[in-house]
């Protein structure tokens, strides 16, 4: 359990949880008066049942939250924020809270906007950010148990440890936060038949949570080098 980066990534979970009600809360906010909801669609979805609104805005927000974690990988200037998150080499319930406060408003950003065209409430909206983020504690688990048919559909620690991996096959795979239905459609879904022997970014990054926060606000050559590299190591 205590493992190397334990203590930096137990303040990452504290700083985590105190921003995701806020990240969702506060783009809506921002948003509401300059992105107004569609009022048919949004009547259309006030009259369904509740279990059928919750499914229809988890699948809205699940494919919102593939796209934002896609560009945070192929942009390079995402990915040196991005990369944090990946710099953990062992993966544990903990690691899915090392992240930087920068992908996290991208993601809010992202989540707000189908919230407000579907007219959902602040309230409905931070709920499904809940899900996604407990998803993301679940999924990061330290197990060793695999379920390839579920996996194929629902994402579950074997799914997501594949995009973890660093390994060639591996790089800018399995998106998708809980529904892999997204990366079989896009092509970017992998699942050999066992778990990956390696984990970790493209390159090294600091070991403090200081350190994580203000390495990728600092210019370096090597970014657009490495991010090069990581995409032909995949694409031979």
């Amino acid at each position: 359990m205590f493992r190397f980066g334990f203590a930096t990534d137990i303040v990452h979970l504290v700083v985590s949880l105190a921003l995701v009600g806020l990240l969702t809360a506060v783009p809506m906010t921002l948003l509401r008066p300059v992105l107004p909801t569609i009022p048919p669609v949004a009547a259309w979805i006030d009259g369904l049942p509740l279990l059928l609104q919750g499914l229809i805005a988890l699948v809205v927000f699940d494919l919102v939250n593939y796209l934002a974690h896609r560009l945070q990988h192929e942009v390079p200037f995402l990915w040196r924020f991005h990369r944090i998150h990946h710099s953990s080499e062992q993966l544990d319930w903990l690691a899915g809270a090392r992240v930087h406060p920068l992908p996290s408003v991208m993601d809010g950003l992202f989540r707000a906007v189908p919230a407000l065209l579907l007219g959902l409430t602040e309230a409905t909206a931070g709920v499904l950010a809940i899900i996604v983020t407990v998803s993301a504690v679940l999924t990061h688990a330290n197990v060793s148990w695999r379920l390839p048919r579920l996996s194929r559909w629902w994402a579950t620690p074997e799914f997501h440890h594949w995009h973890h991996a660093d390994e060639p096959d591996a790089i800018n795979r399995n998106y998708a936060g809980v529904l892999p239905i997204w990366d079989r459609l896009f092509g970017t879904f992998h699942l050999p038949d066992r778990y990956p022997a390696k984990y970790g970014a493209d390159r090294p990054v600091p070991t403090g949570w200081w350190g994580q926060m203000v390495d990728p606000l600092r210019r370096d050559r090597r970014d657009h080098r490495d991010h090069r590299d990581r995409r032909d190591r995949r694409d031979r």
